[in-house]
């Protein structure tokens, strides 16, 4: 059961305004005249909504007042504050403290007016209120946020975990009831745990094909290491060493549709997202690799160009042919992207001025373009790009 608790939270800020010359400004013939306030630069106060405080400066025939302005992006906003205004003097000291309990409502707000001094007080106290002709007005601004907190209760957990528990199924061979093979090797599983656990499979066994006949399923062109990672994941819901072979793992994963080792994945390549690898994985079926996708789509466009295309970094040529060796109906899910990434195609541009993989370049740009005449776009005017 989850319990909230809604508390309100005080957050204090002080600040000092200091004005120089006062003197010459409050013998400005047009200062006091409505508009001619002067303003002080902008604070903030650490809480959950934006929110910025300034204070506007004026005087009447006998007293100096000051505003304090709040300005917030929601006008729906309701702000309570508690806040003083004085004059600091000779000493630091704060002298003609006044302490206001205000509701600040709408985007921009004006508190009251608030009387600072009398102008006969600062004259005759000019050495106590105007040290080397400045004055200086400070805030003390509270401002009550409200916080809402979710209290758990969390239930007791147990030293037992279901994975250990499996993987002792596995490890002392019990009541195992299908043989998987994997580069002619053999290992004994149990039916069940490989249903509940990948999709592919259970569509494998719960239909009238032959593995389920046989009791026997064969995987195909998988690694022994990798397969075995694949079967620690699929009873223990861990791999050892997964940083290591994240890559390999990914595309297995995503074949058996494993979603939780494909996020295990995604994590594990997120931290070591390179050129050199970019992409190569992103050929990878990766209509669930949401993250890890974007992360690779976003280095692919800020980064890879730059380090492929140096005239004399030839060394990263290799990259570019990765990218050209792929099979053309692979790049569909990059043509996706390609409105937001045009530097897919220069890339294919590219390869065709260093007069690599031309008949693939020309198959890209057919693609690209039948995929324009399909949204409705006009097409374009077409270059012949077999001339030299």
């Amino acid at each position: 059961m989850d319990k909230y608790r809604t508390r309100t939270v005080s957050r204090k800020l002080s600040y000092e305004w200091e004005i120089a010359d006062f003197t010459a400004l409050a013998d400005t013939p047009n200062f006091g005249v409505c508009g001619t306030e002067i303003r002080s630069p902008k604070i903030s106060v650490n809480t959950s909504f934006k929110n910025e405080w300034h204070l506007e400066l004026t005087m009447t025939e006998k007293c100096f007042i000051v505003f304090v302005v709040s300005d917030v992006e929601d006008k729906e906003m309701i702000i309570r504050t508690q806040f003083s205004v004085s004059i600091l003097n000779e000493r630091k000291e704060k002298k003609i403290n006044k302490v206001y309990n205000q509701l600040f409502t709408g985007r921009v707000t004006r508190s009251p007016e608030i009387s600072l001094i009398q102008k006969l007080d600062i004259m005759y106290s000019r050495s106590q209120f105007l040290p080397n002709n400045v004055l200086t007005i400070c805030l003390d601004l509270a401002v009550y946020d409200e916080c809402t907190e979710i209290i758990k209760f969390p239930s007791k957990s147990s030293n037992y975990m279901i994975g250990e528990d499996f993987k002792k199924l596995l490890d002392d061979n019990i009541a195992r009831d299908i043989t998987l093979v994997a580069n002619e090797k053999e290992y004994q599983a149990h039916k069940a745990i490989l249903m509940a656990r990948s999709p592919f499979f259970y569509a494998m066994l719960t239909h009238d094909m032959k593995e389920k006949q046989e009791n026997k399923i064969t995987v195909p062109d998988i690694d022994l290491k990798i397969f075995e990672k694949m079967i620690e994941y699929i009873y223990s819901d861990r791999v050892t060493n997964l940083d290591s072979c994240a890559e390999q793992m990914l595309e297995v994963a995503d074949q058996y549709q494993l979603l939780g080792l494909v996020e295990m994945c995604e994590e594990s390549l997120s931290k070591s997202i390179t050129v050199e690898n970019v992409i190569r994985v992103l050929y990878v079926d990766l209509t669930k690799l949401t993250t890890t996708y974007a992360k690779r789509m976003n280095l692919l466009s800020n980064k890879i160009f730059g380090e492929v295309f140096r005239p004399t970094n030839r060394k990263s040529m290799k990259v570019v042919k990765i990218f050209s060796e792929k099979p053309i109906h692979k790049r569909e899910e990059v043509i996706h992207y390609y409105p937001r990434h045009p530097q897919i195609g220069w890339l294919m541009r590219n390869l065709r001025l260093y007069g690599l993989f031309r008949d693939e370049h020309l198959d890209w740009k057919e693609e690209i373009e039948r995929q324009r005449v399909l949204k409705g776009k006009k097409p374009r005017v077409k270059k012949s790009l077999r001339e030299k």
